[in-house]
């Protein structure tokens, strides 16, 4: 019955994201209009060009800007929870399969604190940080967050080259 429910889920989100597919290609270009309204907002702080975008992506491409984002998060929401039915399912049945995705989930929370951990959050002295509304040298939350994704990129990376090279190497030796 699950299985049917995903499917069933699984085709109204396909169908969903065809339809704003076609409606981007075929609705009018509004580049020039975002252009004009981004042109306006040059010298303006982050806040304020936030604001002044959410203002002009009010018509159709921020409909489909906003209803691709809607997708996205229906998308993930539906894999967490039916990953964590299936887990919590499989776990009731045999409480030993419940090892793996909780070494898994640790190793995900330790990349998180480590990546954390890494990420300073200064604004670089970089040319263009102040049209960004950002001051060279400052600290910032949003700068965090970017460059903890970053290091968890990073990190990520690093470990699936070294499970490649311990792949490679175990094969070798049997």
């Amino acid at each position: 019955m699950l299985e049917k429910v995903v499917k069933i889920l699984g085709w109204v989100v396909l169908g969903a994201a065809a339809v704003i597919s076609v409606l981007f290609f075929l609705l009018p270009g509004e580049a020039p209009e975002m252009q004009a309204a981004m042109d306006a907002l040059d010298g303006a702080t982050g806040a304020e060009k936030i604001e002044g975008v959410d203002a002009a992506a009010t018509n159709w491409g921020g409909f489909i800007m906003y209803a691709c984002e809607i997708l996205a998060l229906l998308c993930a929401a539906m894999f967490v929870v039916f990953e964590i039915g299936g887990v919590i399912v499989d776990g009731i049945a045999s409480p030993k399969s419940l090892i793996k995705p909780a070494i898994a989930i640790v190793a995900i929370v330790v990349v998180v604190i480590i990546s954390w951990a890494l990420a300073d959050g200064i604004a670089p002295h970089t040319i263009g940080i102040q049209k960004a509304g950002y001051t060279p040298g400052d600290m910032y939350g949003d700068i965090k967050l970017a460059e903890a994704g970053l290091w968890m990129t990073y990190i990520a990376g690093a470990a699936a080259i070294l499970a490649l090279v311990y792949g490679a190497v175990s094969r070798l030796w049997k």
